[in-house]
């Protein structure tokens, strides 16, 4: 079956519980890396607008590398100072500065377009989380980004 984000692979194995199938062709659309990338941070008041925030992001006019919802415990732990969106970007010199335009124009505090050192042990950072540290639980959640708002505040204790 094909639809337009290729495969559906779960569909390919409906039946066989898991255990029968076999790829026997796969096609992978690669790009190349950008020629800069750039992390910008929109601090917020608390997790639930820095959640409001990502989905506002995701209708606006950039194409971001990463979204990433920080709460104030884990922007303490990355050594900024209040929940808030990680914003990767990527390209070339002007599509940075168009996607910081549109992220300029979001409503609340102004955004802060981290220096090279500071992007890079940012992005060390996410990719490292969650660190093995006073935490009792780590969970992966699924759902739909607009509910993302609703369950942040209820499962983070600001």
């Amino acid at each position: 079956m094909k639809n337009v984000a290729g495969y559906a692979l779960p569909k390919l194995f409906a039946g066989s519980a898991g255990t029968l199938g076999v790829i026997v062709e796969a096609t992978f659309k690669i790009r190349p890396c950008p020629e800069r990338t750039q992390v910008v941070w929109l601090p917020a008041a608390d997790v639930k607008e820095a959640a409001a925030l990502s989905l506002a992001l995701l209708d606006a006019a950039i194409a971001p590398l990463f979204l990433e919802v920080v709460d104030v415990h884990a922007a303490r732990e990355a050594g900024l100072d209040s929940a808030g969106v990680l914003v990767g970007l990527g390209g070339i010199a002007e599509e940075l500065q168009a996607q910081q335009a549109v992220l300029a124009r979001q409503p609340g505090t102004p955004a802060h377009v981290c220096d090279d050192r500071e992007a890079q042990r940012l992005t060390a950072w996410l990719r490292d989380f969650p660190r093995q540290r006073e935490a009792r639980a780590t969970a992966r959640v699924s759902l739909l980004p607009t509910h993302l708002a609703g369950l942040l505040p209820r499962i983070s204790a600001e």
